[in-house]
């Protein structure tokens, strides 16, 4: 069984793979998918080709200035995602478990990828507590930080159809507390 975790920037996804990993339970994520496929250098020359602006004056690529491009241009962003969606999304369709998989997925929504999961988990944060987190995890400004939000905002869809919606509104003892119950309540621990 695969289940997604998922929700918008800053929400807390990474904090409650965390958990369900100390709990024993198999996970993966999409980001570090994603930095597995930078570390590939096909995929990495097709990224110069498209972004040849991220190049910096060593020739190394610069993710830095490609993070910032995306998030300030909707056109760049869809480009980079019709590279890299297919490549994450081929990996979890390829992902075989007789056991529970849980993968955090950040861009459910806007990759239409639920219909690889079994079940989907959301976690959900209010936007002054995504703004701090986001503030504090990325050392962006609070202005910066709300552009982030703008960009992912149809993640906030994902709230409509999960199966199980994870409220991070607390300390991290509650966030363990709340997946652990969830984890209880779906007979996935004992």
């Amino acid at each position: 069984m695969k289940i997604a975790i998922s929700g918008g920037i800053g929400t807390g996804k990474s904090e409650v793979l965390k958990v369900l990993k100390d709990a024993g339970m198999r996970v993966e994520s999409a980001d570090l998918i994603n930095k597995n496929l930078l570390n590939n250098n096909l995929f990495l020359n097709k990224l110069i080709l498209f972004f040849p602006e991220c190049k910096n004056a060593n020739g190394n690529f610069d993710f830095k200035k490609l993070k910032e491009l995306i998030f300030n241009n909707a056109e760049k962003r869809n480009l980079l995602n019709s590279i890299a969606h297919p490549k994450i999304l081929q990996y979890i369709k390829n992902i075989k478990t007789e056991e529970i998989i849980f993968i955090e997925i950040p861009l459910l929504v806007e990759s239409k990828s639920a219909y690889l999961f079994d079940k989907i988990w959301a976690v959900k944060s209010s936007d002054q507590s995504r703004i701090e987190r986001i503030t504090k995890r990325d050392f962006v400004s609070a202005s910066e930080a709300i552009k982030y939000l703008a960009v992912q905002e149809k993640e906030n869809e994902v709230y409509n159809f999960a199966d199980e919606i994870i409220v991070n509104e607390g300390d991290l003892l509650q966030l363990h507390e709340q997946v652990m119950n969830l984890l209880k309540k779906n007979n996935y621990i004992k």
